[in-house]
């Protein structure tokens, strides 16, 4: 009896683990850490890494932004996350306009392995005219908030403004 016990035992933890018992009920969070990858992106998405360069777009409204994108998984997705975007010049002291951006889970692509994949959101650099000059160094700053405002993770990536107008790339840039 102790053996068929433990054979019955066995076989009900098998079942839960593969029904994904005590992972995230199927809302994106599991056991793993949660992960925060910042990029551009308005139709596919590129990793930031620090010093890469950052491409300055006029937007409509006569402000000057980056396109940027997130990567994230491990984090609870129910109903409504936040996405917020903020830049800090190379002192410190903010720099554009913060952004945040309600974030619902048809409003982002699942990717293989339970990532959530957003692009198309701007991180503003200027809300008028003149833009800031090719060659400023800016911190961009994204963090996922939850329902309550609560900050879950977060990550930044120092870039460096380019206006491919004025400063084409050259041979091997991405």
């Amino acid at each position: 009896r102790a053996l068929l016990r433990a054979s019955a035992l066995g076989l009900l933890v098998a079942a839960a683990a593969a029904c994904g018992a005590g992972g995230g009920g199927g809302d994106g969070a599991d056991a793993a850490t949660p992960t925060l990858v910042l990029g551009t992106g308005l139709d596919s998405f590129v990793e930031l890494r620090d010093g890469d360069p950052a491409e300055l777009v006029a937007g409509p409204q006569g402000g000057y932004h980056v396109w940027v994108g997130v990567h994230f998984s491990g984090v609870p997705f129910r109903d409504v996350l936040y996405v917020n975007y903020a830049s800090v010049d190379a002192g410190g002291a903010p720099f554009g306009i913060e952004i945040e951006q309600p974030t619902r889970r048809d409003s982002t692509t699942v990717l293989t392995g339970g990532v959530f994949e957003r692009l198309g959101d701007v991180a503003v650099m200027a809300a008028f005219p003149p833009p800031p000059a090719p060659g400023t160094v800016v911190t961009i700053r994204a963090a996922i908030k939850d329902a309550a405002q609560q900050v879950l993770i977060s990550t930044s990536r120092q870039v460096v403004l380019r206006d491919d107008v004025v400063d084409p790339p050259g041979p091997g840039a991405r």
